[in-house]
């Protein structure tokens, strides 16, 4: 049986990436008999196929433009794409596309493969890593791990009516002015159901399927920045009422946002170790009184201790960490606010924390208040 065009093309491909790649006999055919593309071939032919085609062309070189995982690396910069989208680019099989991938992951090529099975570009590297108490903490890497900046948002409560969303994407845009790439968020991304009697004449988008559709298709995205969540009591009220978790649909649609945990979070951003909390309990009458008794509390020495729940801002330096804040919310007031008397602050956190040689750390908080 003569060698079609395609067949021709993917051995002079495996030869060609041989000292990258080394698939075996075995591999390559697994290839052939996966592709619709190929006939069905011995191991003895695939063998001498290969040999001959190599000494063909022996003088065949890879360029740096042309080398594939290079393209990947550039396609990726500009939007993520899964496996089989590259295989169809480069008309190649999957499992060659695969190679390519964990070739630049052995790398250490910034990137990272979602849930959704899609390659993401990560300027900044993210990883996850144990801390002392075992437990599981997201990473993410500076280029000078001692001196860091990031965004902090929370209570944005997509779906309500009051969702301030001219605030929020004009925050997302001041983070890129400011270079920032990482977005950290404190809970309540969506409004969620039945939270208080009549919620649902406040709301826009109502529902787990309405709240999420709108959250992934609507919450800024801003190219090379990405937003860790943790999931907030209103985001918590569809898994009581259905056993459904709108923060984690909406990661696994969109690559930018990342799931932290519920209710509380860990994420270390270069040498700095720092927590998100959305806690459920009402307002005190004195706004510092609620943050002071949660962070009264604490075992672990944070340097960043962020609150959610309260849509209020306050900073508290040097008080069981390093710097705490309440985070403010991107939600205008709703008539429920407004009868029970809730106080609403919209803006975000801009923060800046230096570690110095002599052992002072400094932290420049900068409230961003619209």
């Amino acid at each position: 049986m003569s060698w079609n065009e395609y067949e021709i093309y993917l051995l002079n491909m495996i030869n060609l990436y041989r000292d990258y790649f080394n698939f075996t006999l075995e591999e390559i055919k697994d290839m052939f008999d996966a592709s619709p593309k190929c006939n069905n071939r011995s191991l003895h032919s695939l063998r001498h196929k290969l040999y001959r085609l190599r000494n063909e062309n022996k003088n065949t070189t890879i360029t740096k433009d042309s080398f594939i995982p290079q393209q990947i690396l550039n396609y990726i910069k500009k939007k993520p794409y899964s496996v089989v989208e590259f295989a169809n680019v480069f008309n190649l099989p999957e499992m060659f596309i695969d190679a390519c991938i964990m070739y630049l992951e052995e790398a250490n090529m910034p990137i990272r493969i979602t849930d959704s099975g899609h390659v993401v570009y990560n300027s900044i590297k993210t990883e996850t890593k144990e801390n002392s108490k075992g437990k599981i903490t997201e990473y993410v890497s500076y280029p000078d791990k001692y001196k860091i900046k990031f965004a902090i948002v929370s209570d944005t409560h997509l779906g309500s009516s009051s969702y301030n969303s001219n605030a929020l994407n004009k925050f997302y845009d001041r983070c890129v002015n400011e270079n920032i790439t990482t977005v950290l968020h404190a809970g309540d991304v969506v409004d969620g159901i039945k939270i208080y009697k009549g919620q649902e004449f406040e709301q826009d988008y109502y529902g787990f399927d309405a709240q999420t559709k709108f959250a992934v298709e609507n919450y800024p995205y801003r190219k090379g920045i990405y937003t860790y969540a943790i999931l907030g009591n209103h985001d918590y009220s569809f898994i009581a009422h259905s056993d459904c978790d709108p923060l984690k649909k909406i990661c696994d649609k969109r690559e930018d946002i990342v799931y932290l945990d519920r209710y509380f979070g860990e994420i270390i951003l270069g040498d700095f170790l720092i927590a998100l909390h959305h806690p459920d309990s009402g307002c005190s009458y004195a706004l510092s009184y609620k943050p002071q008794k949660i962070l009264e509390t604490i075992t672990e020495k944070y340097d960043a201790y962020i609150i959610g729940h309260y849509h209020a801002s306050l900073n508290l330096f040097n008080y069981h960490c390093l710097w705490s804040c309440l985070a403010g919310s991107f939600q205008n007031e709703t008539n429920f606010a407004r009868r029970k008397g809730l106080r609403t602050t919209i803006g975000g956190y801009i923060v800046e924390l230096k570690r110095n040689e002599d052992g002072s750390t400094i932290v420049t908080p900068t409230w961003v208040q619209y």
